[in-house]
């Protein structure tokens, strides 16, 4: 996905404002940092499914010793 990313803001930096108006893009910078917040965002979200998998694991292994006392 990053690399979209990066091929959607280099085809938004390489276009005139003539072209990019013609697509209905009419802030280029608006969208480079609303893609570049969508990517930052995408980041966060898997870090933190990641950690709560990880402490799904860690309740499921206490979980566990605690039903055997």
């Amino acid at each position: 996905m990053p690399e979209q990313a990066d091929r959607l803001i280099h085809f938004l930096n390489t276009h005139t404002r003539k072209q990019l108006a013609a697509l209905d893009i009419r802030d280029k910078i608006g969208t480079i940092l609303t893609i570049k917040k969508v990517l930052t965002m995408k980041n966060f979200v898997q870090n933190l499914e990641r950690k709560c998998q990880e402490m799904q694991v860690e309740i499921n292994a206490f979980a566990e010793k605690f039903t055997i006392l």
